[in-house]
């Protein structure tokens, strides 16, 4: 599988030209685009941001997974992800928060 990361909007041209399977996703990637376009085709990976885990409050953070989960859930090769690395300053209980709610939202 050929995965195709990117923090901006080369994917159509990838797809069309770079023959891959799905795609990772910074934040600053519009994710619903992606998931209208090419979500029955490719598989998907993020697009949570770091940013919201580091400094947000539990609704923030919920609010940014559930922004995540709903735009993929209806996708079957989405992968929730953050759309970078959990930086090592980011909070335990931000970290930890994010993964219960992850948990509580993924059924589809």
């Amino acid at each position: 599988m050929v995965q195709f990361a990117s923090d901006g909007m080369d994917f159509d041209y990838i797809a069309v030209y770079g023959e891959v399977d799905g795609f990772v996703m910074e934040p600053t990637t519009d994710m619903k685009y992606i998931a209208e376009k090419y979500g029955k085709t490719h598989s998907f990976i993020g697009n949570a941001d770091t940013r919201v885990l580091l400094n947000g409050t539990k609704d923030e953070i919920y609010a940014e997974v559930k922004r995540c989960i709903d735009i993929g859930k209806n996708c079957p090769g989405f992968f929730m992800a953050d759309g970078n690395h959990i930086l090592s300053n980011t909070p335990i209980e931000n970290a930890l928060f994010y993964n219960e709610v992850f948990n509580e939202l993924k059924r589809r």
